[in-house]
């Protein structure tokens, strides 16, 4: 038995292996392409381009590697069946649940090392990536981002510090400005529960406005909705949202109780949580589809057919993903039923095409 385990896993592994390798590389090629014109125009030199696709590779990895998955496992058992490799292993005693536990087992553990690498490696690569990218590459000025913690620097010696950044609603929450003097002495401060964006400019919303009076003393006055004139519009802001596949699981979670606490809007956040962890199962998901499909049809499985039939139920699957996500994102459905909906239709189906497969 640990021969047949040995050896179903290193067939899929092998072809794992390649398949992954190929989808990084076709990745990492896209995005060379897509970013052509930043590099031609900026030329920020071999060694910042190498390290910013060096960088993107983990996540390119998190990307491909369920469909990778779904090829290994279909290639795999398929080559097997064709060359009458599982008919041997049924005439000495072996069955298909028995031929088909290493592949689902390697799944598994590719989930596994999903969950690991989103919480420890990923996120700290692609903060990189963005930086290098960011700064480098589209030689733009650096903000201070941390789980939408944001500092701007405006003309005539402001900051601005914005605690949440929703740039699809158009609104800032918890803003904080600071107008300095060129020895950066405090000339006035306003504090506002929000920031909207209407009429092509943005006002604040329940605040107080504290001035500094000629005796030294701050004058404070209430602001309930007042227009302030600020160069940046909405989809700037965009670019200091600290996005969900650069926090780990930990810092989403952090991050999303912090605003349910706070009463600013979670759910989006929620729904992200809930997508990050659902999306790192999905590698086993896959070969529960991938290994009953290759043992009913084995004989006709082969390489050509696996990717076709890879590309289609990879399509199928991100469909599914994003019609739940949005579903959850406009509130329509719970965060946990909207990103685990695509892993729910999936396992059913895998278990279906189990059970009818021929023992």
């Amino acid at each position: 038995m640990k021969l047949v385990t040995r050896y179903v896993s290193g067939q899929f592994l092998r072809i794992y292996a390649l398949c992954t390798v190929g989808l990084v590389t076709a990745l990492v090629i896209v995005e060379l392409f897509e970013t052509i014109d930043e590099l031609l125009r900026h030329n920020p030199g071999w060694g910042a381009v190498v390290s910013f696709f060096a960088l993107r590779i983990p996540q390119h990895y998190m990307e491909v590697t369920p469909v990778a998955a779904l090829l290994a496992s279909l290639i795999s058992l398929g080559i097997l069946s064709r060359n009458s490799e599982i008919i041997a292993f049924r005439s000495v005693g072996i069955g298909l649940p028995r031929i088909a536990w290493p592949v689902l087992a390697m799944g598994l553990l590719l989930s596994l090392v999903t969950i690991v690498a989103n919480e420890m490696l990923v996120p700290y690569t692609n903060q990189k990536a963005a930086t290098i990218r960011q700064t480098v590459i589209e030689r733009r000025p650096v903000q201070t981002v941390r789980q939408n913690k944001v500092w701007f620097r405006g003309p005539d010696q402001t900051l601005m510090h914005v605690g949440l950044v929703s740039p699809d609603e158009g609104i800032l929450y918890d803003v904080h400005l600071y107008q300095m003097s060129p020895e950066m002495k405090m000339l006035r401060r306003i504090d506002a529960r929000e920031l909207q964006w209407g009429n092509g400019q943005w006002f604040l919303v329940g605040g107080r406005e504290y001035v500094l009076m000629p005796t030294g003393a701050y004058q404070a006055r209430p602001l309930v909705r007042a227009p302030l004139p600020l160069r940046e519009k909405p989809a700037d802001f965009r670019k200091a949202e600290t996005r969900s596949d650069q926090m780990s699981y930990t810092e989403l979670y952090e991050y999303r109780d912090r605003l349910m606490h706070g009463g600013y809007p979670f759910v989006r956040a929620d729904v992200d949580f809930q997508r990050k962890i659902s999306y790192s199962f999905v590698s086993f998901i896959m070969t529960l589809i991938g290994v009953p499909y290759a043992l009913r049809d084995g004989r006709s499985s082969g390489v050509a057919m696996g990717i076709a039939l890879s590309v289609f139920i990879g399509f199928i699957y991100w469909v599914l993903l994003s019609v739940g996500v949005s579903f959850g994102y406009a509130n329509r459905l719970p965060p946990a039923a909207a990103a685990w909906f695509a892993n729910v239709v999936f396992i059913l189906a895998g278990g279906y095409l189990f059970l009818n497969v021929r023992q």
